[in-house]
């Protein structure tokens, strides 16, 4: 099964100052045309319709259809991965994290992590009922993938998007 690795960033919100803020402490900067401040996943219906899957601070995870999400996110970047799934298999991985809860905490220790240099292991919010955009997509790469992760918690943006990558161009082992 094909799916999209989605990299977006808001463009509902004239100030959007949280999104600026996850940019600035991946290391990106907010004005530019490739920075970006969200991960989802994209994938295919059977009857053709476009869905995306992600995590939120306002929704926490849930699917919506391609229209719903292209009013939030501008999609900057795109990575088209195979998963060794079945429409039961994914829907079975979309049902065991939809509705799940957005994991604010989390994403203060993603932040403290880059900010400190020091520290390199994210404690903050390892709760299994919570989520974030980039652990879902390291839980996704995990599950269909067999990539071994230590703790889908520790993994922001930018080491999510490595991890992608690698898994795009062949090399499925996590560091």
């Amino acid at each position: 099964m094909m799916v999209d690795i989605v990299y977006a960033r808001n463009i509902d919100h004239p100030f959007p100052i949280l999104a600026w803020m996850i940019m600035l402490f991946q290391g990106m900067t907010p004005f530019s045309k490739k920075s970006f401040n969200h991960m989802a996943i994209r994938y295919r219906k059977q009857n053709g319709e476009v869905w995306y899957f992600d995590a939120t601070g306002k929704h926490g995870v849930k699917h919506r259809r391609d229209f719903d999400f292209l009013k939030t996110y501008k999609i900057i970047e795109v990575d088209r991965l195979f998963i060794p799934a079945n429409v039961v298999s994914f829907g079975n991985f979309i049902g065991a994290h939809n509705g799940k809860k957005y994991d604010k905490l989390n994403v203060f220790g993603l932040m403290l992590k880059n900010m400190l240099n020091f520290v390199t292991f994210n404690t903050l919010g390892h709760n299994q009922r919570k989520i974030v955009c980039s652990e879902l997509v390291v839980l996704l790469l995990v599950e269909f993938c067999k990539v071994k992760v230590k703790d889908s918690d520790n993994w922001d943006l930018n080491d999510t998007r490595r991890l992608v990558k690698r898994r795009v161009h062949g090399n499925i082992s996590a560091t």
